[in-house]
């Protein structure tokens, strides 16, 4: 909705196409977790049984009417393209960052700087012309 801002403060753990999202804060009460396993995708909120669908988009969507780009994030949080869906505009490479539009959404992952011998953002912002969504990463850690 014009004006609203939500915000949530999360930890990703990745293990290749398996994620599990710890969210702080968001659907309006404690901790939540969105996993994603070869099973399918669970949401699960304080005092409210699990939620299952087939994509974390609509799980999203169900529980908050939230509409964010989850499986495209996964990529966008590290500055590149998700790979299956074309980009309309290949990355942009400046001092300023990286930019690129894929599906419907302008990517700007800025504050670049050199982890463990990768080079990943420290902020990514995302718009699809009615929503945005900004991450700061705080620390990246390979395990």
């Amino acid at each position: 909705r014009n004006g609203e801002s939500k915000t949530a403060a999360f930890d990703w753990q990745q293990h290749k196409g398996n994620y599990a999202i710890h969210f702080f804060g968001p659907f309006g009460a404690g901790s939540s977790w969105l996993r994603r396993t070869s099973k399918g995708v669970t949401l699960e909120l304080p005092d409210r049984p699990p939620m299952q669908a087939s994509s974390p988009e609509q799980l999203l969507f169900d529980a908050a009417g939230w509409q964010a780009p989850i499986s495209n994030l996964q990529h966008w949080i590290k500055g590149v393209p998700a790979p299956k869906t074309p980009a309309t505009q290949n990355p942009e490479i400046s001092s300023e960052g990286i930019a690129f539009e894929q599906a419907g959404w302008q990517i700007n992952a800025e504050r670049l700087k050199d982890t463990d011998g990768f080079v990943l953002p420290g902020k990514v912002t995302g718009s699809d012309g009615n929503t945005q969504v900004t991450v700061i990463i705080k620390r990246w850690e390979k395990r």
